[in-house]
């Protein structure tokens, strides 16, 4: 997953799944986040669970599981005010919509 956070951000996603499996998506967040969203193609928005912060990592955690055959479009942080980042994916040429 590489650093904590890259210079500038507050979250740092891993998105993968192994063959034929559920799709997973792992973040870490500043504990400013207290919120973090995935949209996945189709549109469907959902909050990944989050763990309390870290003392010693100064960090939040989160993961959540999707189907198999879904692609993650998006990842968003959010704090009390509402999104303050957001990372968008490009699907795979393999993929197509519909």
């Amino acid at each position: 997953m590489g650093p904590k956070l890259y210079p500038g951000r507050l979250i740092n996603t891993w998105d993968g799944q192994t063959d034929n499996g559920p799709h997973f998506v792992i973040a870490r967040s500043s504990p400013r986040i207290t919120r973090i969203v995935v949209t996945v193609d189709g549109g469907i928005s959902l909050d990944l669970d989050m763990s309390l912060p870290f003392e010693g990592f100064d960090m939040r955690f989160a993961v959540g599981v999707f189907p198999s055959d879904s692609w993650v479009s998006s990842v968003s942080g959010h704090d009390e005010t509402g999104c303050i980042e957001e990372q968008l994916y490009n699907r795979p040429p393999w993929r197509t919509s519909g």
